[in-house]
């Protein structure tokens, strides 16, 4: 099953994005998650939480992770949460539900050069815990989730 993936931005800036539908028991709505495999951890940006109605628990000072040139404040959703994506599967489109449970979420607003402020952002842990492999296909501007 494959999960396709976007590019996005100006050429020589580029980031490869995959939307999605996130659920809990008090909120529904669609985000975009840049994949940074340069992340260890997924993070779900303040712009995103403010619009959809996602509430952050507070964390605390040792909540702290460094992420690009930036310390951010890293607390829980308060709710568990799905993210549903539109997955391809013998040429056929299909919805594929990952129940991700309470989130990491960013306190802090930050400021991208160039892309989108406050980001949301899948690391390396959301493909390890999915058991997802990422494949880019550079010269075709392809890219995609593969699911086991």
């Amino acid at each position: 099953m494959k999960i396709p993936l976007r590019f996005f931005g100006n050429a020589g800036d580029e980031e490869i994005v995959v939307g999605c539908r996130v659920l809990t028991a008090h909120v529904s709505g669609t985000m975009d998650f840049i994949i940074d495999t340069g992340s260890p951890r997924t993070f779900i940006g303040l712009i995103d939480c403010q619009k959809l109605g996602i509430k952050i628990k507070a964390p605390s000072d040792k909540d702290v992770m460094q992420w690009a040139d930036k310390k951010l404040h890293i607390g829980k959703t308060t709710h568990p949460l799905k993210l549903t994506f539109i997955a391809e599967e013998d040429n056929q489109e299909k919805a594929k539900t990952l129940n991700v449970g309470r989130m990491d979420a960013t306190t802090d607003f930050i400021t991208m050069k160039g892309n989108k402020d406050s980001p949301s952002i899948i690391g390396l842990d959301f493909l390890m815990i999915n058991k997802m492999r990422l494949c880019v296909d550079g010269a075709s501007k392809k890219a995609w989730f593969e699911l086991q």
